[in-house]
């Protein structure tokens, strides 16, 4: 496998998608600009491509001007992840890790264990090796949400380790960046479920109460139902029958022109919705991942916090 697939594979998302946007067009996105960003943020091995986020390939996609203010084309994003998802070789055993015991965690060099550490395992033997030798001062650079620049991180370690006092931020391509801990990690958003606010909805968009995804719906369309929550006539999906309710509003939101459709339904909301957009003020709907549910602000269910 080489990376060179990894960039073909992107290489056709984008050309399918442009093909059906056209020339000029809003979101037309320049291929050859995506391959270059996303070669300068890291994506230049098979390790960092088979492991990008979401956050680093809608850095390297222009955002879209849309009624709503600037939206990020995250369905485009999620194509490109799962093709080079499906482009990563399966583990067997051969492909297994090779430094999992503490043995060998010491016989790795800095630029092994930082290649091998996993951000979120910080108690595993790479973990507390990098633990030990940077003496809790942090060094750990993150390109975009949990993606390690390793560069970076090498080198701010290897400063630590010479008695150099950790960082407190570090400068990528005229990005400031906090520098972080072994232990400490940047917040980890995920899409917020716009049915059960403070719920975060599965990486595949699936919501965690209905088992239904709300993969290729519009923002807009997320956003109105979101927004439509804080009025007494809008949907509720709380009560007896709020999981009909639901069901009945996904049902909605799936079929084409659902916005439209939405504004017809609820026109008064539809007034108060097209103010909120001209100020800016719709729901972001992004979510950070680690938090308890019902210490979320504006959660909301059909059964209590860790029942079924």
């Amino acid at each position: 496998m080489s990376v060179q697939k990894f960039y073909d594979a992107a290489r056709t998302i984008l050309e399918q998608h442009n093909e059906i946007i056209g020339e000029g067009n809003e979101g037309l996105v320049d291929i050859d600009k995506f391959l270059t960003c996303l070669k300068a943020t890291g994506g230049t091995n098979l390790k960092a491509l088979e492991k990008i986020s979401l956050e680093n390939l809608l850095n390297c996609l222009p955002q879209v001007d849309g009624p709503g203010g600037w939206a990020k084309p995250w369905p485009l994003a999620k194509q490109i992840k799962a093709a080079f998802r499906e482009l990563a070789p399966d583990k067997d055993e051969a492909d297994k890790p090779k430094f999992s015991g503490k043995k060998s965690a010491r016989k790795m060099d800095l630029e092994e264990l930082v290649h091998s550490f996993d951000p979120e395992e910080p108690t595993s033997a790479v973990g507390k090796r990098l633990k030990e030798i940077s003496k809790d001062e942090p060094f750990i650079v993150y390109a975009s949400g949990r993606q390690i620049d390793y560069d970076a991180t090498i080198a701010l370690l290897k400063e630590v380790k010479q008695g150099f006092e950790g960082r407190a931020t570090y400068s990528l391509a005229g990005v400031v960046h906090r520098v972080y801990a072994v232990g400490d990690l940047p917040e980890n958003y995920a899409d917020e479920n716009p049915l059960y606010r403070g719920r975060p909805l599965r990486p595949d968009g699936t919501c965690d109460q209905i088992n239904r995804s709300w993969e290729g719906v519009p923002l807009d369309v997320r956003q109105f139902i979101a927004f439509s929550e804080e009025y007494e006539n809008g949907i509720d999906v709380t009560g007896k029958g709020g999981r009909d309710r639901a069901h009945a509003a996904m049902d909605l939101a799936v079929t084409s022109d659902a916005l439209s459709k939405l504004k017809e339904r609820y026109p008064e909301i539809a007034v108060e919705f097209a103010e909120a957009q001209r100020l800016g003020n719709l729901p972001v709907l992004q979510i950070p991942l680690g938090q308890p549910i019902d210490a979320q602000e504006g959660v909301s269910g059909p059964f209590p916090v860790g029942s079924r």
